[in-house]
């Protein structure tokens, strides 16, 4: 098989499972496509699925529906009477592991809800006073808008203590572990469990 007969296949194999996964067969136009994207959504929706992993599967449905239409599934959610943050909270949620250990983190962008029940341990204010941090006991860190809104929320699985950003990094320090992002990429990670405090200063840490 040549190069483009392998792509042509992999194609037809790729439409071929998004349409299963929406119930789809034949060649459905597209008012059947989001006929049956609805129906899914709702059924799977957490209002009224309360399967663990109904997530997974809304997340598979909607990369589906996106898929085929070539459209952005947000405002067809819309329509459907489904919260706007839904949206982001299943299809903005990625998942971290730290290289060579057994720790994660996950970051999870555009949440719209708020902080529920949570002891918050450490605090950070922006430079320019726009976005604050909020660490948890939970070890959920939070960054919220100037307006009180939930844009991001990091998951380190572990209490908070401290949270500084210098430009692109943003340094998580928890009782065993400082984490260092740039971007919200993990970069790396230093074990200080028993090692002293850390100490800030303008160009870092020490």
């Amino acid at each position: 098989m040549g190069k483009r007969e392998l792509i042509g296949s992999l194609y037809r194999s790729e439409i071929i499972k998004n349409m299963a996964i929406l119930n789809l067969n034949g060649n459905p136009d597209y008012s059947k496509i989001k006929k049956n994207f609805k129906s899914l959504v709702l059924k799977y929706h957490p209002d009224q699925n309360h399967d663990p992993q109904s997530e997974e599967k809304i997340k598979e449905i909607i990369s589906a529906y996106e898929y085929l239409t070539k459209e952005n599934a947000k405002g067809t959610l819309a329509e459907f009477g489904v919260d706007k943050y839904y949206y982001y909270k299943v299809m903005s949620q990625t998942n971290y592991e730290v290289p060579n250990t057994d720790l994660s983190f996950t970051l999870e962008i555009g949440m719209g809800s708020g902080i529920k029940e949570d002891w918050i341990y450490s605090t950070y204010l922006g430079l320019n006073g726009e976005e604050l941090y909020l660490g948890c006991y939970s070890g959920k860190i939070y960054c919220l808008s100037i307006d009180g809104i939930v844009k991001k929320i990091y998951n380190c699985h572990d209490v908070v203590k401290s949270i500084k950003k210098r430009g692109l990094y943003l340094f998580i320090e928890t009782n065993y572990y400082l984490f260092i992002l740039k971007n919200d990429e993990y970069v790396n990670y230093i074990k200080i469990w028993k090692q002293g405090d850390l100490f800030w200063y303008n160009g870092g840490f020490f």
